[in-house]
């Protein structure tokens, strides 16, 4: 962003606790869907719809489809060449990197080891590594990593730090790798508590719920549940993985990101998060990205949807609203930093 990024104000954490699904897109028709749609489709007020298009951040807590669900939309109109944002978008690791976040990393494709030697056991807790068991753990892994760190980790010794942070690096490699190559059945299920968590059923369940995706964009929602199968034409795909410390222990993450080019010049894209190393369970953000007839603006539509667990205990709805609060608050911040980067030049 050619150096300038004035007030970047989250660690993008704040997105990525929440998870990041937009509900964007084209009718069933195969027709553009008009901006005006857009916002009222997220599920913004006509009020708040027309201040987002003074330029000011309109964003609404979205009730969830289910307990544990959180959501949040959000809009705004930025002046400036939507192709800014594209390339932005298409170089995800310093675009994150931009909104404060520098534990971030991109991913090729395949994935490879080195793409994660920034990780380090600490990064996954190594005290909680320690004490992890099948069915008791608070960090999510499948069966066989557990088995792996407490059989091939020399714990109390000084070979112990390396030894977990290169499990670590290999579990986050093979987790990214089995995704790129066969979606989210790839993954399997994280059987580090008593009920293993299938990968797939969970994201499925989540797209599933979010009914107007598949009504205004089916090819695209598809290709989120289905990757890497029914691909749309003119998609790009970009990986990368994150470490978030804005919350009590440190969350690693894999992400996946569609961008895809409309007929109308629209940008539409998503940020599906498909592994998180605790707190969210199911996490996609969708956007799009709609230019004016003279180019000079454009409004941006945004929608963030997770699955938190245990949020349908009474405490869990404690926090579940907490970090809709907190969520909404960040976007808000997230929004008005894209409309002064843009601003900045």
């Amino acid at each position: 962003m050619n150096g300038q990024h004035p007030g970047a104000p989250l660690s993008a954490a704040a997105l990525v606790l929440a998870g990041m699904p937009m509900i964007i897109g084209v009718q069933s028709s195969g027709q553009e869907t008009a901006p005006a749609e857009l916002f009222t489709r997220v599920g913004l007020t006509a009020g708040e719809t027309a201040l987002a298009r003074t330029g000011q951040p309109a964003v609404r807590v979205i009730p969830g489809t289910v307990d544990s669900e959180v959501a949040v939309a959000g809009a705004i109109r930025i002046r400036g060449d939507l192709e800014r944002l594209v390339r932005w978008l298409q170089d995800i690791e310093e675009f994150r990197r931009a909104l404060g976040n520098n534990a971030v990393g991109a991913i090729d494709n395949p994935a490879r080891l080195e793409n994660f030697s920034a990780i380090s056991a600490a990064d996954l807790d190594l005290a909680e590594l320690e004490r992890c068991r099948p069915g008791r753990c608070g960090i999510r892994m499948p069966a066989a990593y557990i088995e792996r760190v407490s059989k091939e980790v020399p714990w109390g010794t000084a070979e112990a730090a390396p030894r977990a942070a290169r499990l670590v690096q290999e579990l986050l490699t093979d987790y990214a790798a089995a995704y790129q190559s066969g979606g989210d059945r790839a993954v399997g299920s994280h059987q580090n508590q008593r009920e293993p968590l299938a990968v797939a059923a969970a994201f499925q369940d989540l797209l599933r719920r979010a009914v107007p995706i598949w009504q205004l964009a089916y090819d695209f929602a598809a290709y989120l549940e289905e990757f890497p199968a029914r691909r749309p034409a003119g998609v790009e795909d970009r990986f990368y993985w994150t470490r978030e410390a804005a919350v009590r222990k440190p969350v690693a993450t894999l992400h996946h990101v569609v961008l895809h080019r409309l007929a109308d010049r629209s940008l539409r894209f998503a940020d599906k998060q498909f592994y998180a190393s605790r707190d969210i369970d199911a996490a996609l953000l969708v956007g799009q990205a709609t230019p004016a007839a003279d180019g000079q603006v454009f409004d941006l539509v945004v929608s963030v949807r997770a699955r938190v667990p245990r949020a349908g205990s009474v405490a869990g709805r404690l926090v579940r609203d907490r970090v809709n609060r907190e969520i909404a608050d960040s976007f808000a911040a997230y929004l008005t930093w894209l409309q002064r980067s843009f601003a900045a030049g």
